[in-house]
Formats: C-alpha cells, sequence, structure tokens
C-alpha cells in the first residue's frame, strides 16, 4: 500500500509525461522522471515504456544505490544521474529529463543559453549551462550533472536534451517551458540577425528582482 505522498507523486509524474508529450518535448519512451520519497527512497520512470502511456502502477522505486527495492519494470537507464543530482542537492525533490527540440538544436549549433539576453530567464533561471556531451547513462554524465546543478536548475545536455529540478513537479515543468522557449527565440533570432546581451547592470537588477543575488 503506497503512503499518500507516494501515490500523490505516481499521479503527478504520469500526468507530467503525458504534459512533455503534448508539449513535443519527448517522444515514444524519451525522457524520464523521479521525485524524493522519504527514507532515501525515490521513485523513477521505468526503461522501455513509451512515456506518454504511463500508469502509476508502473513506476518503481529505488534506494539511495540506485537499487530497485519495489516495481515491476526496470529502472530509467539515466538512475545514476538523477541520484547524483539528489546528493548534489538536498533542496531538490523533483528533476524531469526531457528532449525538448529546440534546446537541442542551440547545443548541435554550438549556440549558449547562458549569455543574458532575455530578462524573465536572467530573472527566474540566471544562465542556462550547456554541459558538455557524455554518453547517457553513465557515471561520466552523472559526475557533470552534479557539479554544474549545484548551481543551476535548468541544465542543457549537449546533443541530448535537457535538466530541470524543483521542488514540486509543476516547478520543473514550468522551468523546462522556459528553456524551451528561450531556445526557440534565440534560434529565431540567430536566423535574422545578431544578438546582443543585456548590460551588466541590468543584469544585477533582474537577479536581485528575481532573488538570485544580494538585495
Amino acid at each position: 500500500m503506497h503512503s499518500k505522498l507516494e501515490s500523490s507523486l505516481r499521479r503527478q509524474i504520469v500526468e507530467t509525461h503525458q504534459r512533455l508529450y503534448t508539449l513535443g518535448f519527448s517522444v515514444a519512451n524519451d525522457g524520464n522522471t523521479s521525485a524524493r520519497l522519504p527514507k532515501g527512497q525515490f521513485i523513477i520512470t521505468p526503461a522501455g515504456l513509451i512515456k506518454a502511456k504511463l500508469r502509476p502502477s508502473d513506476l518503481p522505486v529505488v534506494n539511495a544505490s540506485g537499487k530497485k527495492i519495489r516495481g515491476n519494470y526496470p529502472v530509467s537507464t539515466e538512475f545514476q544521474m538523477h541520484l547524483a543530482i539528489y546528493n548534489a542537492r538536498p533542496d531538490v525533490e523533483v528533476i524531469i529529463h526531457a528532449h525538448p527540440p529546440f534546446s537541442i538544436a542551440c547545443s548541435l549549433a554550438n549556440i549558449s543559453l547562458a549569455d543574458p539576453v532575455l530578462p524573465e530567464v536572467v530573472a527566474t533561471l540566471g544562465e542556462i549551462p550547456t554541459a558538455r556531451y557524455a554518453t547517457t547513462g553513465t557515471r561520466e554524465l552523472a559526475s557533470i550533472l552534479a557539479d554544474i546543478v549545484q548551481h543551476h536548475d535548468a541544465i542543457i545536455l549537449e546533443r541530448h536534451g535537457a535538466v530541470t529540478v524543483g521542488r514540486t513537479l509543476e516547478d520543473a515543468l514550468q522551468k523546462l517551458e522556459r528553456v524551451e522557449h528561450s531556445a526557440r527565440i534565440i534560434l529565431l533570432s540567430r536566423l535574422v540577425g545578431s544578438i546582443s546581451s543585456l548590460p551588466a547592470d541590468e543584469v544585477r537588477r533582474l537577479h536581485q528582482i528575481g532573488g538570485m543575488g544580494p538585495a
């Protein structure tokens, strides 16, 4: 019998992947999502299943070592990345990894989203770094993200997608939507001309507005 919290998170993860599919951020069995449970356990999406058709009962639970302790399906191949992020960020309650196409396109074209261009992004996310390429599902990728996520809630994965973290699934999903919206705007802008960064004093002001810097 699942706790009330776990049952709620299972339902929310299923709903999140339905939204990711509708938004065009994932296809087929792409992407993975996890959430922190009490007692050092984590609920995570399974490997191999079509994510838009997940059922709450499909989601396995792993311990802090990544060993499956409940569930009928194999754990996501990206479980090491998720655990590394949770270890690096005790404040993080959920993680979403998806394959938003404009974000991936930016990484393929060596276009960084770290430059302070869009004020709403600067105020809410700061900069959006791009993690260098590493093979999916490896400890190398997990280690790279564990370093970067200490200072960022949204990260582009070179050639591979994006990761966002938060306290709730809605929070992490909104961050992912903002990342992809920014990537689309920047790509469109690059098609018609050059892009200028915001002045340093305005960046500082926006950080203060968004609570990301000293008042």
